[in-house]
C-alpha cells in the first residue's frame, strides 16, 4: 500500500499507526519488508505506532515520530486557530515592508526633486554667470597697459633668470649621454662611459673619456 500510494501520488503524506497493543500485535511494525518499502518513500511517512513509550523499527525509518495515533495526526494538522495567526502576523510583515519601501521611495523622489530646477530658474543663474564673466572681461581691458607691459617685463625677467642658458653662462655645464640625451648626474655613471656630451655656454662638444677618476666631495 506504501508503493501503491507513491504511485498514485494522490496525497502529500502519509501516517502509519495502530493503537497500544502487545509485542505481538505490534510485531507487524518490526518487519524489514515494510521498513525497506518506508525507506524508499517519495511521500513524507509520520509514525504513530502503539503508546508513547512503545517503539518499533517503524519509528525509526519514518521520517517523524508521534507518540500516539491521535499525535501523529495533531502533528499534520495544526490548529486552525494557529494558522489564522500565522497568516495575521505574515500579513502584518508584509504591511509594514510595503510601508518601508513606499516610504523610502517617497523621500528618494523628494531628495531628487530638490536637484531638480525649472527652466526659468536655470535661464537666471546662466544670465547671471554670463554677466559676472562679462564684468570681469571688461576688467582685464580696462586695466593700463602700461601696468600690463609692466608686469609682462617682470614676468619675462623671472623667466630669463630661470633659463638654461643663463646657468651656463655662469661657468656650469650640462653633461649629457649621447645616446639618451639624459642628464649625467653621477660619476659613477661616467665610469661606465666612454663618450659623453658636454653643453656650455658658448656651444657644445662631444668629449671621449680615457680616465676617470670619482671624488667623495663635490668642489667648486
Amino acid at each position: 500500500m506504501i508503493e501503491c500510494a507513491n504511485q498514485r501520488a494522490e496525497v502529500e503524506l502519509l501516517i502509519i499507526c495502530r493503537g497500544g497493543g502487545s509485542l505481538e500485535d505490534l510485531w507487524a511494525f518490526n518487519e524489514e519488508t515494510l521498513a525497506r518499502a518506508i525507506a524508499a518513500s517519495h511521500l513524507p511517512i509520520v509514525s504513530g505506532v502503539g503508546h508513547e513509550t512503545d517503539f518499533t523499527i517503524v519509528d525509526f525509518v519514518a521520517d517523524q515520530r508521534a507518540p500516539t495515533p491521535t499525535g501523529a495526526a495533531e502533528l499534520v494538522s495544526p490548529a486552525r486557530e494557529m494558522l489564522l495567526r500565522e497568516l495575521e502576523q505574515s500579513r502584518r510583515q508584509l504591511m509594514r515592508a510595503c510601508a518601508r519601501f513606499v516610504e523610502g521611495r517617497a523621500q528618494q523622489l523628494d531628495w531628487l526633486a530638490r536637484g531638480l530646477l525649472n527652466p526659468a530658474e536655470r535661464l537666471r543663474r546662466q544670465q547671471n554667470q554670463l554677466q559676472q564673466q562679462a564684468t570681469r572681461l571688461a576688467m582685464a581691458f580696462a586695466q593700463p597697459h602700461a601696468q600690463r607691459r609692466a608686469t609682462l617685463r617682470e614676468a619675462a625677467a623671472k623667466l630669463e633668470l630661470l633659463s638654461p642658458q643663463r646657468t651656463l653662462e655662469r661657468g656650469y655645464a650640462a653633461v649629457l649621454d649621447p645616446r639618451s640625451q639624459h642628464a649625467i648626474r653621477s660619476p659613477a655613471t661616467l665610469a661606465k662611459m666612454s663618450q659623453i656630451v658636454v653643453h656650455l655656454a658658448q656651444g657644445s662638444a662631444d668629449v671621449e673619456l680615457t680616465r676617470v677618476q670619482p671624488r667623495s666631495e663635490v668642489e667648486f
